[in-house]
């Protein structure tokens, strides 16, 4: 059987890495499983850098002639539908949580009748789109690359004090949606000198492996969320974890032992959950939960190229 030939498209402004890291895993797992992948990143903003970036996808669809476009993230979506316009390439738009708060309208006619397939990441993202062409496939996790370093080394690779508990929150703390207020309030809640607040912006991907190990817990305070990433990586670490009730969190952290929901968005709600995991002192069950629900990077590239041979087949 000929290999399936598909094109990654992914925002290419990162400040770190070249594409956002979930993206990078995703593209290695299905070339791992034989599927012929390359990756077009969308390099520019605004109106200029739409257009510029729309002829140039256009001739290299027209030239190569994959079998399938994946999209990620809607903007590279509504690329991919203008791009692909009298070709002859499926389009497949994987969507996050942020996608769903803005043009709702205007994504929800496009999963109905350009895109061949939408990828939403949890049940409440599917159920808000609501559409027939859809499915929900969280992205997966790479628990070789996210292993269970020594915490020892960790700690000293990240400089932190043995006397010190580090809770370290995960974004750009300039999103307003990340909510990182929340998390400052939390933590002064506590009181404690020994508890110290980490946010981790801009790191190498490699770099977040060795923070999860060193630090104590992984606080994540979100307004919202599809299915955090973050969290995953922080269960396959085997990292404590605090969350507000966003996105799949509740089902990702179902009876893990060492995570904590909040009941609800308040500085004390928070804190009280932090009380519990900073006391928690020792592994979380995180990584097997992964394990036991599918979310390794093995698991989710099969349900990805499912949906790519069904679509081929269709058509």
């Amino acid at each position: 059987m000929q290999k399936m030939k598909v094109i990654f498209l992914a925002s290419g402004n990162q400040k770190i890495e070249s594409i956002a890291p979930f993206v990078q895993v995703q593209m290695d797992s299905l070339a791992e499983q034989g599927v012929e992948i390359s990756l077009y990143r969308v390099v520019g903003r605004g109106i200029k850098g739409y257009v510029t970036n729309t002829i140039r996808l256009r001739k290299i669809l027209k030239r190569e002639q994959p079998d399938i476009v994946h999209a990620h993230y809607s903007i590279c979506g509504y690329l991919a539908s203008i791009a692909n316009l009298g070709l002859k390439s499926s389009v497949v738009v994987s969507l996050m949580g942020s996608d769903m708060v803005v043009k709702l309208p205007l994504i929800r006619f496009l999963a109905k009748k350009i895109w061949d397939m939408t990828i939403v990441k949890s049940r409440e993202m599917y159920d808000r789109l609501n559409v027939a062409k859809a499915r929900i496939i969280p992205n997966g996790v790479n628990i070789d690359k996210m292993c269970l370093l020594d915490r020892d080394d960790s700690r000293k690779k990240c400089g932190f004090e043995d006397t010190k508990q580090y809770v370290i929150w995960c974004s750009q703390i300039d999103r307003e949606e990340k909510n990182y207020p929340l998390a400052q309030k939390a933590v002064d809640l506590l009181s404690d000198k020994n508890v110290v607040l980490l946010p981790i912006q801009d790191a190498p991907h490699h770099m977040m492996n060795v923070y999860m190990r060193a630090a104590d817990v992984l606080l994540l305070t979100s307004k919202r969320e599809g299915s955090p990433n973050v969290i995953k990586e922080a269960m396959a670490c085997n990292l404590p974890i605090v969350s507000t009730n966003v996105g799949d969190v509740e089902w990702l952290l179902d009876h893990v032992e060492g995570a904590y929901i909040t009941q609800g968005d308040t500085p004390q709600n928070v804190c009280e959950c932090l009380k519990k995991a900073l006391t928690f002192m020792g592994n979380s069950t995180g990584r097997q939960r992964l394990i036991d629900i599918g979310l390794t990077t093995r698991s989710i590239a099969s349900d990805i190229i499912n949906i790519y041979t069904d679509i081929c087949r269709t058509k």
